[in-house]
């Protein structure tokens, strides 16, 4: 059988006349080519594009049809004389049916092979991405679920230590509110009892440690006057003329 041809169509010429069984193809039919010279730049740029997409399964339709396929080019225009506008000596889509049309079942071209396969590949990434994201999504999650539940129990500890460290920081301080006072009461006491509580200063009379709140202070020294005693009582105090004299005041408090 003789390849078929590709008949010009034009008004000048009768060529219904001459070729009465020829298909259309041009731009008016469902098989024009979408892709134009304005676009791409040349004809023949414009018609491998047609091509390429054609046998990647990729052709869009045009003017209102679907998509053309392989299988309609070789069930609806094998053997037929193929009509357009082209001139007879520029590359034309119609062309492409032909070959198309003409070829072999089972035979495609290899741009067309390697396109597919391309394609097959990024689908097949997609799919191995996708199928590995559902499988992971649970471990994911059980991941995410315990990690938050541990990062929970972590700030749970985290506060328990704070609230501790803030309440061993508050008995310490009451404890050494206590301290200061007893050994301000102390200063009051016989040496034998006093060293027991309190340390002795490094300069005579001084005081040696934390002082008590000024409240307290006035009320031990107001209340140990008033009963005659009289801090540091081992210890002489000093008259204005630098002589030793007896200790009878509860004013005096080595402070």
């Amino acid at each position: 059988m003789s390849r078929p041809r590709r008949i010009q169509m034009s008004r000048r010429t009768a060529w219904r006349v001459h070729h009465p069984h020829a298909v259309r193809v041009d731009r008016a039919t469902r098989w024009g080519n979408p892709y134009s010279v304005a676009e791409y730049g040349s004809r023949a740029a414009a018609v491998e594009t047609y091509r390429r997409a054609l046998l990647a399964g990729e052709l869009p339709g045009v003017a209102g049809w679907p998509p053309v396929a392989i299988e309609t080019v070789r069930r609806e225009l094998a053997g037929r004389d193929l009509a357009c506008r082209c001139p007879p000596d520029q590359p034309c889509y119609a062309e492409v049916l032909i070959d198309v049309a003409t070829s072999p079942v089972g035979t495609a071209d290899p741009a067309a092979l390697a396109a597919q396969l391309q394609q097959a590949i990024a689908d097949l990434d997609g799919n191995i991405e996708r199928r590995a994201g559902e499988l992971a999504a649970p471990i994911v999650a059980r991941d995410r679920h315990h990690a938050r539940a541990e990062l929970d129990t972590i700030r749970v500890e985290l506060q328990r230590r704070d609230d501790l460290v803030a309440e061993l920081r508050r008995q310490l301080d009451v404890q050494l509110r206590q301290v200061a006072r007893l050994r301000w009461v102390a200063r009051y006491l016989p040496p034998a009892l006093r060293g027991l509580v309190l340390p002795e200063p490094a300069i005579p009379g001084a005081w040696a440690g934390d002082r008590p709140d000024a409240e307290f202070v006035a009320l031990v020294d107001e209340t140990a006057g008033g009963a005659g005693l009289v801090a540091y009582p081992d210890r002489p105090m000093r008259a204005a003329s630098g002589q030793p004299t007896a200790a009878t005041s509860g004013r005096h408090s080595g402070r």
